[in-house]
Parts: C-alpha cells; structure tokens; sequence
C-alpha cells in the first residue's frame, strides 16, 4: 500500500470531526514511517467520549473504507 495522501487523510478527519462519540483520532503504523516499503494496512486508534457497540466500530469501519477507498483499515479504540 502506498503512503496515505493528504486527500486520503482529509477525508478520514472530516469523517470523524462529525462523529460525536469520538475525541480524537491517531494515525499508527506503518503509515508513520517517511516511506511505506512493504504492502501494510492502514492503522487508526479512536478516542471515545464514551464506550460504544462492536457495531457502531465496524460501521466506522466500513464508511471509511467507502468514503477513502482504502480496503486493508483498522481501527484500535484507545478507551478498551
């Protein structure tokens, strides 16, 4: 996977800002490093406001992935 464009990294910001449940969220990973090398996911930690269903995670999940056009996403909640 190549390196996140800011375009890319955009849209995961918007995503959230309207997310009220959310604090803040982190990039991680292989996506920190100056040059991503090798084929890796993209790495994301939320900070919640409060604790929220496995299912409302794996919506975020899935409209990121919709919204940025990334298929290999994960997300980590920081609170857990």
């Amino acid at each position: 996977m190549k390196k996140l464009s800011k375009k890319e990294k955009e849209k995961i910001k918007l995503y959230f800002e309207k997310q009220p449940e959310v604090i803040g969220v982190y990039l991680f990973g292989s996506q920190c490093q100056k040059e991503v090398k090798t084929p890796n996911d993209v790495d994301l930690a939320i900070l919640l406001k409060e604790e929220i269903s496995l299912r409302k995670l794996l919506q975020f999940r899935a409209e990121l992935k919709r919204i940025t056009g990334i298929s290999n996403l994960d997300i980590a909640v920081l609170n857990n």
